[in-house]
């Protein structure tokens, strides 16, 4: 490879370029490159930028849902700094598009000295971890090759196009790939992330839309807020999600934090951290819905008018006994425990008595 194809995809032709795409689809680092080569912009006069400096306009990616700007200062083909948005209008109408901490830790991940640079072909036996370097041109062939075979052999069903490639943050593994590869004979896609897939699933049943409830602009108005393994001031699902979290503890929101780090959601905008054992959550609402339901702090008129499911009294037809959350709860139905304070205390780490009073308080 030549030192000019070393330096990224600055000199490709279009077609090479979707070529690389094609192969490379896991890798986030073509799509961030390939926006640079075409992405510099004039500077503006609220930015500082040194002598001989280029800023690539961008934004996060990496499987985020977010539209952080990110700006990359490219000084000699490397990338020096990143600095986000600073555009002198800044409104709560309008607010800056502020990086969080994965958006401003971008460069440290393109030259962390870990991350494989070349494409790397396996010469020993599986598991041996023996690679040898080898060039672009090789790897791509590869691909292609085994592509080619594995759909003439299998089918398209055995072409699997897979969520989280890194890059979900951006139009390439939905559009480029599945555009690609919808040419080529069609793929096996999937249903649901491992973000949002339970609630794509329950919310239709809850709130009669695939939302999850009021925006974000409207925390301002809330007295609770309950974070529970959420740390959008590290990486968030929605830019800006900080901000609107302090505007609502400024309006006298409570924000407690759930969750086992001590994070920095929780050291920026927490009134309460509650630590809790990984993967034990499912314990302590139920313990929560427990204090809710012998204490009567439940609205027991709305469920009986618009849900199914919560007790035995409004239940889909054809449901044997014993299957209502309500009994679930209260220890009626196949476990026979009863998921009290004391019970989930057990399982979470969390006391019985913070639990009764987050239970109150909610």
């Amino acid at each position: 490879m030549s030192e000019k194809e070393n330096r990224g995809p600055f000199s490709l032709t279009r077609r090479r370029f979707l070529a690389w795409s094609a192969a490379l689809a896991g890798s986030s680092s073509l799509l961030h490159w390939a926006e640079a080569a075409n992405s510099f912009e004039p500077v503006t006069a609220g930015a500082t930028v040194q002598r001989n400096e280029k800023v690539v306009l961008t934004s996060g990616s990496h499987n985020c849902g977010g539209r952080c700007q990110i700006k990359a200062h490219v000084k000699d083909g490397v990338i020096v700094r990143i600095t986000t948005d600073d555009k002198i209008t800044d409104s709560e109408a309008v607010p800056q598009l502020r990086g969080c901490l994965r958006c401003r830790s971008y460069r440290n991940r393109l030259y962390h000295t870990d991350r494989l640079k070349y494409p790397m072909k396996r010469v020993g036996k599986r598991g041996e971890g023996k690679f040898v370097r080898i060039t672009w041109e090789e790897a791509i062939t590869t691909i292609a090759d085994h592509t080619r075979r594995i759909m003439a052999q299998y089918g398209p069903e055995a072409i699997f196009l897979h969520y989280a490639s890194g890059i979900a943050g951006k139009v390439a593994e939905r559009v480029w790939m599945g555009r690609l590869l919808g040419l080529y004979g069609g793929y096996l896609s999937y249903y649901g992330t491992y973000s949002t897939a339970c609630t794509q699933a329950a919310t239709p049943y809850t709130y009669g839309t695939v939302a999850t409830g009021n925006s974000r602009e409207d925390w301002v108005n809330s007295k609770l807020i309950i974070l529970l393994g959420f740390n959008p001031a590290e990486t968030v699902h929605g830019t800006n999600t900080p901000y609107y979290l302090k505007q609502a503890k400024e309006a006298g929101a409570k924000i407690v934090v759930i969750d086992p780090i001590y994070s920095s959601t929780a050291i920026a905008l927490a009134d309460e951290w509650i630590p809790i054992k990984p993967t034990t959550d499912n314990a302590l609402l139920d313990a929560m819905a427990y204090v809710m339901i012998t204490e009567n702090l439940h609205d027991q008129a709305f469920l009986n008018k618009y849900c199914l499911g919560f007790d035995e009294e409004h239940m889909p037809p054809g449901i044997p006994a014993g299957q209502s959350y309500k009994s679930h709860v209260l220890g009626q139905g196949g476990d026979g425990t009863a998921k009290t304070p004391e019970w989930a205390e057990a399982i979470t780490g969390v006391p019985r008595d913070t639990i009764i009073r987050l239970a109150r308080e909610y």
